[in-house]
């Protein structure tokens, strides 16, 4: 489904959908510079049964990395 699809559906803003897909709350891709819905992801998220994707760990320091020298 289209992000504007969607946007009708719900009642909302596309803008307010992309952002949603974006921070992990809607299921959702984003395709070049187009945001998409899966017809499956679609209607689990209907149904009450899609899990958001959890939020990433934040990417560790430089200065936290380990550095193993090759034997």
């Amino acid at each position: 489904a289209l992000v504007e699809e969607v946007a009708a559906e719900l009642a909302l803003h596309p803008k307010t959908i992309q952002r949603q897909i974006r921070d992990g709350a809607l299921p959702g891709r984003k395709f070049g510079s187009v945001y998409r819905i899966s017809p499956v992801e679609w209607a689990a998220y209907l149904d009450g049964t899609w899990q958001p994707r959890p939020k990433s760990a934040p990417a560790p320091k430089p200065t936290e990395l380990i550095v193993r020298k090759a034997s």
